[in-house]
């Protein structure tokens, strides 16, 4: 009577574990195929979001391929509204104004830009602001200072358009709130934002102001 050797069953067990290692090694291939796919048909996704992005809040940005949520300006901080804006008076056209200056919070900064979709220049924001209220600004912000009323600082308000350079030379435009900030298109590599008139730099620059309304 034949012997049974003792590895008999290792061998069947071995046989087992080889069989689930390929077929393990199938299913891996399967998801990285599918993965690689995945990578192939999203590559062209920040691309083709750029060319349609448009600021549609004030609290967004586009960054890459995303949206990311910006800090809210602690002059609208606390306000259920943030275009409701305690303390702003004036007439209803201020207001419009200002709702339609803050949409833009977040829109790149872009030298001669003059659309949401392409970025902004300070006097291009400015010229746009004004435009969705029927009035047609001069394109640069050295032409926008001869324009409107002229305004003395402690006289400002909501809307006034702000003005920095020197005594020869106008370089930058914003558009004033209250309590010494204003909003403004800011420079390379920045954004549409709020600012403080109390800041050094715009404190030593600031020009003078102009009322078109």
């Amino acid at each position: 009577m034949p012997r049974t050797t003792p590895l008999a069953p290792w061998m069947t067990v071995r046989t087992m574990l080889v069989l689930a290692i390929l077929l393990t090694t199938t299913a891996c291939g399967s998801k990285q195929s599918a993965s690689r796919q995945n990578l192939a048909e999203n590559a062209a996704a920040p691309e083709a979001a750029a060319t349609e992005f448009e600021p549609t809040s004030p609290f967004l940005h586009f960054t890459g391929a995303k949206f990311c949520t910006l800090p809210v300006p602690s002059v609208v901080a606390g306000s259920k509204n943030p275009f409701e804006l305690t303390g702003f008076t004036g007439s209803k056209h201020d207001q419009r104004l200002v709702t339609l200056a803050f949409s833009q919070i977040g829109t790149l900064y872009r030298s001669g830009g003059t659309e949401p979709g392409t970025g902004f220049d300070c006097s291009g924001f400015t010229t746009w602001v004004y435009s969705k209220l029927g009035v047609n600004l001069p394109r640069s912000s050295r032409e926008q200072f001869q324009e409107g009323k002229v305004i003395a600082k402690a006289q400002l308000r909501k809307g006034d358009l702000v003005f920095f350079g020197s005594k020869k030379r106008i370089t930058h435009v914003g558009i004033y709130l209250e309590d010494n900030k204003f909003i403004h298109s800011s420079s390379s590599g920045d954004t549409v934002k709020i600012s403080s008139l109390d800041e050094p730099v715009w404190e030593r620059k600031y020009t003078g102001a102009r009322r078109v309304f």
